[in-house]
Parts: structure tokens; sequence; C-alpha cells
């Protein structure tokens, strides 16, 4: 059960998203080429976005706990779930924000988090 409703949330969740993505960048293209800067617009879709892929995650080894798998492909997807969700988390929190060349603007603190909920 947990794994069906943690799949429809997950799917809910995407829909969510794909619909206020395009709002975000429309305001997004509307404020570069506007000389009044944009007020902040759906600041929580940055951080719901991390939790529904982590939530897609999850339902994806919820999975891998009752269906029967091979040993070894039972181990190779629960290690590449738990990669995906360190790698997210930690993007997430800044260890690797400098590939996104997101700054706080003191001496160049790269915070990742507030680059996904800062601006628009």
């Amino acid at each position: 059960k947990l794994h069906s409703w943690g799949g429809w949330a997950s799917v809910l969740g995407v829909v969510v998203q794909a619909t206020i993505g395009p709002f975000k960048y429309a305001q997004k293209m509307r404020a570069a080429t506007s000389l009044v800067k944009a007020a902040p617009f759906m600041t929580w879709h940055g951080k719901f976005g991390v939790f529904v892929f982590l939530l897609g995650g999850f339902t994806l080894y919820m999975a891998t706990v009752f269906w029967t798998w091979p040993s070894n492909y039972e181990f190779l997807i629960r290690f590449f779930l738990f990669a995906q969700a360190a790698s997210v988390l930690a993007l997430y929190f800044g260890l690797h924000a400098t590939f996104a060349g997101a700054t706080t603007g003191d001496e160049g603190s790269p915070l990742l988090a507030e680059h996904i909920d800062g601006g628009l």
C-alpha cells in the first residue's frame, strides 16, 4: 500500500511541478526583458521538486522490497537509488553548488538551496 500511495503522490507531484515550471519560466523571461525586478514567484517550487524527486526514489525502493529480484539486481537497484538520493541532497544543501553557479554573495559561499528557492 505504501508503494501505491507513494507512486500516486509522486505522479501528482510531477504534474504540479510540470504545471508550475512554465509559469515560473515565463515570469523569469518577462523579468529579464523588463527594467523592473519581478517579485518572488512560487518560491516553494524548488524545494517541492527535491521532495518529489526523493519521494519517487523512495517509492522505487519500496518496490524492491516486495518484488522478487535476483539478489545482485536488487543490490544494484538499491545502490543506485541511494546514490541518486545522496547526490540530490548534496546538490540541494550546497556541496556541489559551484556547478550551478549559485553563490550567496558573501565571498562566494555556494548554496544551491538559495539558488533554487531564491529569485523568482
